[in-house]
């Protein structure tokens, strides 16, 4: 999504100073800016929100490499279970 959101094809969200507006906590996207910049990955606590987003935002190689972290684990499994056992909810 974020590669698409800059391609040239879509309309982007500025404010009046000309930057681009992306709805994302701040917080939670600078973890993906260290990403795609640096390689860098987050700490575990904040993993299950920014695989959230990277996830929203299309980004399949951090979605990938969280999906190893325990707290992301736990929201797929949970996930899972909701989608495919509804009646234990």
């Amino acid at each position: 999504m974020l590669a698409a959101m800059f391609s040239g094809r879509h309309v982007i969200n500025e404010d009046k100073d000309g930057r681009y507006v992306i709805d994302c906590d701040a917080t939670v996207f600078k973890h993906i800016l260290e990403f795609l910049c640096f390689g860098t990955l987050p700490t575990g606590e904040v993993a299950g929100a920014v695989h959230r987003y990277s996830e929203y935002f299309g980004l399949h190689e951090l979605s990938k490499i969280l999906c190893e972290y325990q707290q992301v684990k736990l929201v797929l499994h949970v996930r899972d279970m909701q989608q495919h056992h509804p009646e234990y909810i």
